[in-house]
């Protein structure tokens, strides 16, 4: 008797089968299924179409990957079939390997113990990945209800597992009008991870209607669009924060994490009042409580008043205490503060690091870069 989850062996084989045929324009694509000493199922797909260098074949199975074998990309998809087959083949105890040759096609063979119980758990499964591959389960943990929004099923079924993993509740929707549809219910929600590149209604037209009814559920916008004006585009329509495309799963982790959990109050240090005040205002759209100080010496009165988790600080301040004087008075207030210097000569950063401060940034800071270091 063969004991198997038939839902993930189901989605493996139909995952190989969709990869065989986007990539067979002539010839043929075969599905084989046979036991191998009543112990192994064993899985095969083999196409005549493009193939790829077996030197890459690893890398087919990374997220977001697609080789084509001429190195150019001229297929369509998302690249994430062969990703969630090769997690859904662990999940069940198995293996997953791809053999092929450039223009001669290829072979994609998945090797199940026949003993798996059927009613494993993705969750349960995924969390065993992770402390096979010597990964601390514990990085991440969720808690909380997460709607993921997205009209591929492929980036959405991704997402989700990873999300469930860390020990998040899913709620899926596949457009934007379904999106709203579930957050008019009673359906209860704490983070919306929201893709911006949607047909028909788009993820930034989403998230105006949201905020035009008064929903205030954090929301962390997705987009291949990764420059720092569609960063400012994304926080303008109302989104409080923001993951660019191929998506970084342990980066975006962390930011759903950060919104669950609550802010921490940052304090910001520079001479320069607009730069303050611009940098507090996209920390702030991005759910940090921010305070501002001119100076080294109100910047201590401040850390004393209001307590910060983080400083930011500029290290040319004028007259009085600089930077670096100021990190070092700080670390004796509270230890545990995270420092953060910015300053727009590169060649500070070894000194602001001896002087005591944990990261360094060249001005203009990128702030996308500089919300990675707060939510680490």
């Amino acid at each position: 008797m063969v004991v198997c989850d038939p839902r993930r062996l189901r989605q493996i084989a139909f995952n190989l089968m969709a990869n065989a045929l986007k990539f067979t324009d002539r010839g043929r694509v075969t599905l084989g299924l046979r036991i191998v000493d009543d112990e192994t199922l064993v899985l095969e797909v083999e196409d005549t179409g493009v193939g790829f260098p077996q030197s890459k074949a690893n890398r087919l199975f990374e997220p977001f990957q697609q080789l084509d074998g001429s190195g150019a990309r001229v297929f369509e998809g998302s690249g994430l079939g062969l990703a969630i087959s090769h997690r859904l083949t662990r999940s069940l105890g198995g293996v997953i390997e791809a053999r092929g040759r450039p223009g001669e096609g290829a072979r994609f063979t998945v090797r199940i113990p026949t003993k798996v119980p059927a009613h494993a758990t993705p969750t349960d499964t995924a969390r065993g990945e992770r402390r096979a591959a010597g990964e601390t389960p514990e990085a991440v943990t969720l808690s909380g209800r997460i709607l993921v929004v997205d009209d591929n099923d492929d980036v959405r079924m991704l997402i989700a597992e990873y999300v469930r993993a860390a020990g998040g509740e899913v709620v899926q929707a596949a457009s934007g009008p379904a999106a709203l549809e579930i957050l008019g219910s009673d359906e209860e929600v704490d983070v919306i991870l929201m893709d911006v590149q949607m047909p028909h209604m788009d993820g930034l037209e989403t998230v105006k209607i949201l905020r035009g009814r008064g929903v205030n559920t954090p929301v962390i916008a997705v987009t291949a669009r990764a420059l720092e004006s569609d960063r400012a585009e994304c926080i303008a329509a109302g989104c409080t924060d923001y993951v660019p495309k191929p998506v970084d799963i342990p980066l975006l982790l962390q930011r759903i994490a950060h919104l669950l959990q609550g802010a921490p109050s940052v304090l910001i240090v520079d001479d320069n009042d607009d730069i303050a005040s611009l940098t507090a205002l996209n920390l702030e759209q991005s759910g940090f409580t921010c305070a501002t100080a001119s100076n080294g010496e109100r910047a201590l009165a401040r850390a004393a008043e209001m307590k910060p988790e983080i400083v930011i600080a500029d290290l040319s301040l004028g007259r009085g205490i600089d930077g670096f004087e100021l990190a070092a008075k700080l670390r004796a207030l509270d230890s545990r503060l995270m420092l953060i210097a910015l300053s727009g000569a590169s060649q500070k950063r070894e000194q602001a690091l001896e002087a005591g401060f944990d990261h360094f940034l060249t001005k203009p800071a990128d702030f996308t870069e500089l919300i990675t270091l707060m939510t680490r």
